[in-house]
């Protein structure tokens, strides 16, 4: 549906919170959407309770009971998945600060693999539980890893700094090779298959990400910060 209406709900950010009558203009923008809602309802729990695992678990449970699980909507499961992502930062945190780090890594450990054994005796790759158990496991067992000093390091930032520019850009990049290919008359569907495609495709993603993360994203909130903040160092006069 690419008419004014639903430009109107793009240019605010509002083309997934219910008023669409389906997907228009740039579709992958629907997470951002939906990750507006719950932020503002991520800043009232914090301005309501003290962040803590029980209070994490106690929100995580509100959610869950207030958006009827996660088979409801995408704006549920996002909802869900942030205060989950919410939870097992503060389980990590709390076992790395009170117990011996290696705790924390045993307990990821554990859990991952746990995980990996059910989904293999059931023989069946459950949507759910890889989302909303195996995933948050592995960030729980990635962030033990690097509190004990095992990391990818620089490179590991690098490439969590263009996530949110390479989101945005890999649909619009995909439609803008495969228009030039059917301009030039190349056979797209036979191009998109090979490893050489695919392989410059990331490439190119990534690449052009880093530099609007580096030349647009960090600029812009660093002007940002300095206007709620006018005695930040980094204020633009």
């Amino acid at each position: 549906f690419n008419d004014f209406y639903h430009f109107i709900l793009n240019l605010f950010l509002a083309s997934h919170w219910g008023f669409q009558k389906g997907w228009s203009l740039n579709a992958p923008i629907w997470s951002v959407s939906v990750e507006i809602i719950t932020y503002v309802l991520f800043f009232a729990y914090l301005k309501t309770t003290r962040i803590g695992i029980c209070s994490a678990l106690a929100w995580l449970a509100v959610m869950y009971v207030a958006f009827q699980g996660p088979n409801t909507t995408s704006f549920a499961q996002c909802t869900i998945l942030f205060s989950l992502g919410g939870l097992v930062h503060e389980l990590h945190f709390t076992l790395s600060s009170r117990t011996p780090k290696w705790i924390s890594l045993l307990g990821a450990i554990a859990l991952t693999i746990s995980l990996l054994v059910y989904l293999y005796i059931k023989s069946v790759w459950s949507p759910l539980v890889v989302v909303f158990a195996l995933f948050p496991s592995l960030i729980w067992l990635a962030a033990s890893l690097e509190t004990i000093g095992l990391s990818i390091g620089r490179l590991g930032e690098l490439m969590g700094n263009t996530t949110y520019a390479s989101y945005l850009i890999h649909v619009p990049i995909q439609i803008t090779v495969m228009t030039a290919a059917d301009f030039l008359l190349f056979n797209r569907i036979d191009a998109a298959k090979t490893p050489l495609f695919f392989a410059s495709y990331i490439a190119s993603v990534f690449l052009l990400s880093h530099f609007i993360f580096k030349h647009v994203e960090l600029p812009s909130k660093k002007r940002i910060q300095a206007w709620f903040n006018p005695a930040s160092p980094n204020r633009i006069i």
